[in-house]
Order: structure tokens, then C-alpha cells, then sequence
């Protein structure tokens, strides 16, 4: 996920915004292509415990340290095998930096301009995030609190961070709404877009590649220079008891019980009755006899009720107390004491004069206690699983809460414990390829999400039907086997390493040969090789679909220029020749036209955006303390 970010905080797509503040909060950060710009405005050594200044005011070095925590944290639910130093290593202090200071830039920069963002616009916004909302789709204040607990945020701040992101969204939203690129641009575009090429290729295949088997020697070194490639990440060992709401001891459920969910569920298990009815409604006692009449007397209702000036409507499946709330009381009546096929006599509703036919009548017998009595018995005895798991958490939680030692906690409730193998992060032992199982998922989060020396914690394993008392019984540090345990695929490596070698030996020979005027077939000859020549071309339109590398390499080479390249599968070397540039023509492609435009628009509007943020925060005034920075960066380095 980190390498994403990085990706895109330099890219021109990621200008207007960023990226989630965290992976349940819709907190859109504006930045851009920042780093390699001149927007990181003055670097001074600034004041103490500031990292820098924005018009004026600090960001704290405490500040940006809490920052990183969070998003490396949302970072982690997305990749729960990234740790903190890689978050640090790829970029992740620069990338939350730079975002922090562009943010609060445009957020001083609008409010200068007299911008500002109502409390009503603040509230409605959070409501509106799906995070906050409960099993009936509406806000939910107690998971909006706790949230806010776990993030370590007051409200205010939240709804700072809130109304500081929909300020800098007005303004760049703006902004790049603005942009409107010429035509002459756009028609260069199109062109460029329905431009053809084709071209040769063949493939060096590694597995008809024969190299010399490595020498020992030759083993020691290449492991030496590639230890980390043979590291076994951290793992961790895992103590566990489960709580397994189908092993729970339960008594069974008493005929009493029984009896009187029966009676609790009288009208379940009573006689019901449904009909489909058609009706119409008239404005008059006498207009609806004159249609009961004619149905009667057999006209279709849809033909009495069209010479009538209405229509039918039909209702299926409904009960008598349904269909009375739907009309009346009267009306309900009348529907259910005609037979099928019957047609009721004009009855009143608050809506008019209604005629009713009845189409279907469906009849459901009732059913005894006795034909119950097993859904009944199932029911409860669920139930009361249910009510013992919970009994058996909540007794599972007061036992840590109050101190307990995890085999404490565990002895108190009755609990089997079971010790796991060293697991990573995602469940699986090192070197395993298969899918873990749930279970082992499961506990392999609790026990990386935690501090080894941290309480035991309750997880989730299977929702409302199993849970883990969990804790860390051993952290097993990163390591390298040593050389003889991985002698195999250390050799398999550096045998791949010398072959992927010579054929990218042979392939760039190849190409060399084929630059000019000489063409791929005639350099596979010149250089003896006996290799197969295939023929590849496309448009640059087709390259934002499925295109094959060798095909999408043809739009990097100039006119008779060849190129070698790495198969993405590591089997081998590609080598492409440019054999024919075709000129495009949009001139009859309004559709390509239009393309070219939307395209050329939202990249316009994304450099706007930048040069935006980029003046407001020339304008404000935005400094940076290396000083702080580094401090930070320091702190940080340790650890999570």
C-alpha cells in the first residue's frame, strides 16, 4: 500500500487529492507531484519542536509524529504484513509532511479570501460517511465516539480536520473546472491517438539457455550479497483458547420452554390466508355498481374499469389486515368473503368507491405445537448458545480487564489452551505457500497488532460463533537460514540470475544488429540465431486496453530502432523492431475527438491544481525545520 502512495503522491493523477486519511475516514488530502517541485517552500532550522511553520503557526513535531502513526495504522488494515521501518523506508514521513503542509496552506489561504464552511456543512458531512453509520443506515454517535477514542482526537479536531479538507476541495475543485485546453492541442491529440504502428519481434527463451553449475564458492557469495532475499521475516508463536459457541455446554430446552414459544409465536405458526386481488377505485356509489355490474356480467375489469375512466390495479399476496390498511376495514372485508373469481359488491375507503375481484385465493394450514416443536427447539437452543457465548466473552474480558494472566483468563472460563507454530504476519508458517486457515489469520493479527508483553485480547474469529483468547508467547526475529537449509533455491536463484543474463546478452546483441535499416530477421541471421519472428502492431488508442509488452514497446522506439527487454514472467528477453509509423487522422472521429478532450482536460485541470497549491503556499508563507524533520525522522526509526 505504501508503494501506492509513493506512486502516487508523484504522479500527475494524485495533484488534486490524495489519498484516505485513514481506511475508514473519507479525509481527502490535497497535495501532488510536491517532491519534485518547488513547493516545499523555505527550509530554515526553525523553532524548537517544530517541524515547520505554515503562515506563521507550527506543525509540531508531535503533530506530524501522531499523523504518521494513524495512516501508517490504516496502512497496515490494508497490508497487515508492512511494518514501520518499510512505512519509513518507502516514503511515508515525506508523504504525510508534504500533505499536511499543502493542506493547511489552502486552508489559510481560502479562509484569507473569506471562505469559510458552516457548522451545518461540518455535521452533514459527517453524517454522511459510511463509517459512522449503524445497522439501520443512520449516523450512529456511539461509533462516531468510538472511533474518536481509538484515533486518540477530540471532536473539535476531527471536525477541524473536516471543514480544513472541504475547504481545500472547494478550491481546487475550482480550480480544475477551470481548465479548457485549445483545440489545435486537442486535435494533435486525437491524431496521436489513432497513430498505428508495426513492428517485429522475437523471444530468447531461458530455459534454451545452458550455463556452468555454480561452484560452491560461487553459492557463499551470491547468498552473501543476497541475504535479504533469504530473510525469514519476524514471526511470532501464539498462545490461544477458543471460545466455540457450538461447544459450549447448554441445557436443553424444557417442554415448558417450548410450549411457551409456541404461544409467544402464535400467529407464525396460525392458519394464514393470502389472496391476489384487482381492484378499481371510483369517485362514486354509482359508477362502481355500474362496473361490479359489467364484471358480473363478463366484461374484463380492465375493460369496465377503461369505459369507467380508470385503471385496475393488482395486489398479490395479501392478507385482510394488509389490505384493510391499504383501503378500509369495510373494503377488506367485502375482498375476503368473495369466493375466488368473486366480485364485490362498491365498498367505501377514504380513497372512494372500491370493486374488488378476487384472482387467487392461497390458503396455509396451520401447524400444532407438535409439528413445531423441532424449528422451535432449534430456535431456542441457538439462542441460547448465543446468550452463553457472550457470557463466556464478557467473562473472558472482566478476567483480563481485572489483571489476569492469559492462562488465568483462560483456567477461569475452562478454555483449552493451544500454542501455534511461528507464524507471519498473515498466517502462514515461513515458507508455506498454501492459503492459511481462518483461525490462524485470525490469530496471526491478533498477535502482530499487539506488543509482545501487551494483555491477552479477545478475537474474533467467526462472527457470533468463535472467538480467541489470544496472546504472544514468543517473537522470533527476523533472520537468514543458514546457507546450507536454502542451498537448493539459492542455486535455483543464481542459476536464473546467470541464464536471465546470457540471454539478455544475446537479445541486446540482437538488437544492436537491427538498428537502421537492417530488420529483425536479417539480425537473427547475422548473429546466427535460429529464432522464431512474429509480427505486432497496434494504435496508441489500443494501449489503454489489454496490449502485449512487446506490442506497447513499439510506442518507445523511433523509426527502424529495435529495443531488448525483460519478459515480465522473468522467462527470458524480448527483442522488438519499429518497422512502420502510420500517421493519424481524426478528422472523421468525433468520438476520438471528444476522448482526446476529456482526457486533455483532466490533465490541464490536475496542473492547475498544482500550480494552485503550489501560489498558495508561496502566498501563506510555508517553512520547513530540517531540524524537526529529522528529529521526527529519528524517533520514528525505532519502531512502531
Amino acid at each position: 500500500m505504501i508503494s501506492f502512495f509513493r506512486r502516487f503522491i508523484t504522479s500527475k493523477v494524485g495533484v488534486a487529492f490524495m489519498l484516505v486519511f485513514l481506511g475508514v475516514i473519507a479525509f481527502a488530502f490535497v497535495a501532488g507531484d510536491l517532491s519534485n517541485t518547488t513547493l516545499g517552500g523555505a527550509t530554515t532550522a526553525g523553532r524548537a519542536g517544530a517541524v515547520a511553520t505554515v503562515g506563521g503557526d507550527d506543525v509540531t513535531e508531535g503533530q506530524l509524529s501522531d499523523r504518521i502513526r494513524r495512516e501508517y495504522e490504516a496502512a497496515r488494515r490494508q497490508q497487515p504484513d508492512l511494518t514501520f521501518e518499510t512505512y519509513l523506508a518507502q516514503g511515508g514521513l515525506d508523504s504525510v509532511l508534504t500533505r499536511m503542509l499543502s493542506s493547511l496552506a489552502l486552508d489559510r489561504f481560502a479562509r484569507a479570501q473569506g471562505m469559510t464552511v458552516s457548522t451545518a456543512a461540518e455535521v452533514a458531512q459527517i453524517q454522511q460517511m459510511q463509517s459512522f453509520r449503524g445497522l439501520d443506515g443512520n449516523f450512529d454517535r456511539a461509533a462516531f465516539d468510538g472511533l474518536l477514542r481509538q484515533l486518540g482526537m477530540s471532536e473539535a479536531e476531527f471536525r477541524s480536520e473536516i471543514a480544513r479538507e472541504m475547504l481545500a476541495s472547494q478550491v481546487l475543485v475550482a480550480v480544475a473546472g477551470a481548465a479548457s485546453p485549445p483545440d489545435a492541442i486537442v486535435r494533435a491529440q486525437a491524431n496521436l491517438l489513432l497513430e498505428g504502428r508495426t513492428g517485429s519481434a522475437a523471444f530468447v527463451p531461458a530455459s534454451s539457455i545452458t550455463v556452468p553449475a555454480p561452484t560452491p564458492a560461487d553459492l557463499q557469495d551470491f547468498y552473501r550479497r543476497n541475504i535479504a532475499r533469504y530473510t525469514v521475516p519476524e514471526r511470532r508463536v501464539a498462545r490461544y483458547a477458543l471460545v466455540d459457541r457450538d461447544a459450549l455446554p447448554i441445557a436443553a430446552p424444557t417442554e415448558a420452554q417450548i410450549a411457551a414459544a409456541y404461544r409467544e409465536n402464535a400467529a407464525r405458526y396460525a392458519a394464514t390466508e393470502t389472496r391476489t386481488l384487482s381492484q378499481v377505485i371510483l369517485p362514486t356509489e354509482a359508477a362502481a355498481r355500474t362496473v361490479a355490474e359489467r364484471v358480473r356480467g363478463g366484461t374484463p375489469l380492465a375493460a369496465a374499469a377503461s369505459a369507467a375512466g380508470v385503471e385496475p390495479a393488482t395486489l398479490p399476496g395479501q392478507t385482510r389486515d394488509a389490505f384493510a390498511r391499504l383501503s378500509s376495514a369495510p373494503v377488506a372485508a367485502a375482498a375476503f368473503a368473495a369466493p375466488q373469481g368473486g366480485v364485490t359488491a362498491p365498498a367505501r375507503s377514504g380513497l372512494g368507491w372500491h370493486v374488488v375481484r378476487v384472482d387467487a385465493v392461497d390458503r396455509t394450514a396451520g401447524r400444532s405445537l407438535d409439528q413445531a416443536r423441532a424449528e422451535l427447539t432449534a430456535e431456542l437452543t441457538t439462542a441460547r448458545r448465543e446468550a452463553a457465548l457472550g457470557d463466556v466473552v464478557a467473562r473472558v474480558q472482566d478476567e483480563i480487564g481485572g489483571g489476569a494472566t492469559f492462562e488465568e483468563a483462560a483456567a477461569a472460563t475452562g478454555l483449552r489452551i493451544v500454542s501455534t507454530p511461528a507464524l507471519l504476519p498473515d498466517g502462514r508458517e515461513a515458507g508455506a505457500t498454501a492459503t492459511p486457515q481462518p483461525l490462524a489469520v485470525q490469530v496471526a493479527r491478533a498477535v502482530f497488532g499487539t506488543e509482545p508483553d501487551a494483555d491477552p485480547v479477545v478475537q474474533e474469529v467467526v462472527p457470533n460463533q468463535t472467538y480467541a483468547l489470544v496472546a504472544v508467547a514468543q517473537v522470533v526475529p527476523a533472520a537468514a537460514p543458514p546457507l546450507a537449509q536454502v542451498a537448493d533455491r539459492v542455486t535455483a536463484d543464481l542459476r536464473q540470475q546467470r541464464v536471465l543474463a546470457e540471454a539478455r546478452r544475446i537479445a541486446t546483441d540482437i538488437a544492436r544488429r537491427a538498428n537502421g535499416p537492417t530488420s529483425l530477421s536479417q539480425a537473427l541471421s547475422a548473429a546466427g540465431r535460429s529464432l522464431a519472428v512474429t509480427r505486432v502492431e497496434a494504435t496508441r488508442q489500443e494501449l489503454a486496453g489489454q496490449v502485449t509488452p512487446q506490442t506497447a514497446a513499439l510506442f518507445s522506439l523511433r523509426p527502424e530502432a529495435a529495443r531488448a527487454f525483460e519478459a515480465a514472467d522473468r522467462s527470458g528477453w524480448y527483442v522488438v523492431h519499429l518497422d512502420e509509423v502510420r500517421r493519424g487522422n481524426a478528422a472523421n472521429r468525433p468520438d476520438i475527438v471528444a476522448a482526446a478532450q476529456n482526457v486533455l482536460t483532466g490533465q490541464l485541470g490536475q496542473e492547475y491544481a498544482e500550480q494552485f497549491v503550489a501560489a498558495a503556499r508561496a502566498a501563506v508563507g510555508v517553512t520547513r525545520n530540517e531540524d524537526g524533520i529529522n528529529r521526527v525522522r529519528a524517533s520514528l526509526s525505532g519502531g512502531q
